[in-house]
């Protein structure tokens, strides 16, 4: 009689083991998955994150692009070089497919094709410096809009400042950075302040320089340091401008200073980019 209580409570034991075991395997298969499903909405959240701008919890599409090579798939296709030489510019650059996006990046990596021209290009309401063409006081229709209340917001704070130059063809381009080359004696030299054909966003129809009279017009570092510059750098977001290569930027914008190039990217933008002190390659997140 007491083998069979014996047998009885061990067949108890059992069950009861086998039932403790399932329990720890049921609760580390659940845990397992917990932090599968933790780590996929971490994954998830970080993604969604990043440049966020006006209440949007998203990062801005980074710019479209098609390799610089030709249908062979084997020979470099860049723009024309414009002196022998200026390849090395090109050697790793891409030519971006969206260059009428106001978002859209253009640097010494992002390159505009040769025959890239705005088809809504209208001359802007602004004054210019003397002795500039009729082209360069050109934009796109809704960043010349955008200049003309700029100004006007200027003016009537007493502040002056006159266009020195706006759109600029990728021939145009050519033609002023082989001057420039002329003039510095060398590709590097000139390259420091000088975009190379294809790597200008005066290309793209959203880009102005600004000037003085005080500085005779010319396109000086001093400028961002007068009221009108203060100025400009301090309110230009508000009307959808960017100061396009700020100070302590350089090593990231490939540029020298320039407090007087500004470049159209909308209002929203702008306004992130300014409040965070970002330049268009940081926006996106390509340091």
């Amino acid at each position: 009689m007491r083998k069979n209580n014996d047998s009885g409570r061990l067949t108890v034991y059992l069950i009861s083991a086998v039932i403790f075991a399932g329990a720890v395997i049921l609760l580390i298969v659940n845990s397992i998955n917990g932090s599968d499903v933790s780590s996929a909405q971490i994954n998830s959240n970080t993604s969604s994150t990043g440049n966020s701008f006006s209440g949007e919890n998203k990062t801005p599409s980074p710019p479209e692009i098609k390799t610089a090579m030709s249908d062979d798939g084997i020979t470099p296709r860049v723009p024309a070089c414009v002196v022998k030489g200026a390849e090395s510019y090109y050697s790793d650059s891409l030519i971006i497919d969206n260059p009428d996006d106001f978002l859209c990046i253009v640097n010494r990596k992002y390159n505009l094709s040769s025959d890239y021209c705005p088809e809504d290009l209208v001359t802007v309401s602004i004054p210019f410096a003397p002795g500039r063409t009729d082209d360069v006081k050109q934009m796109r229709s809704e960043a010349s809009a955008a200049l003309s209340e700029l100004y006007n917001a200027a003016e009537k704070e007493g502040f002056k400042l006159y266009g020195a130059s706006g759109f600029r063809s990728y021939n145009t381009q050519m033609v002023l950075f082989n001057k420039s080359v002329a003039s510095k004696g060398s590709i590097e030299e000139a390259g420091k302040l000088n975009a190379l054909p294809g790597q200008s966003e005066h290309q793209l129809g959203l880009a102005m320089d600004f000037t003085l009279e005080e500085l005779g017009y010319r396109l000086k570092e001093s400028f961002g340091e007068t009221e009108e510059g203060i100025w400009l750098r301090e309110n230009c977001h508000k009307f959808g401008f960017i100061i396009r290569y700020p100070k302590g930027k350089e090593d990231i914008t490939g540029y020298s200073y320039e407090p007087w190039h500004c470049r159209y990217v909308g209002k929203k933008a702008a306004e992130y980019i300014y409040e965070n002190s970002l330049t268009l390659e940081e926006f996106y997140g390509l340091k």
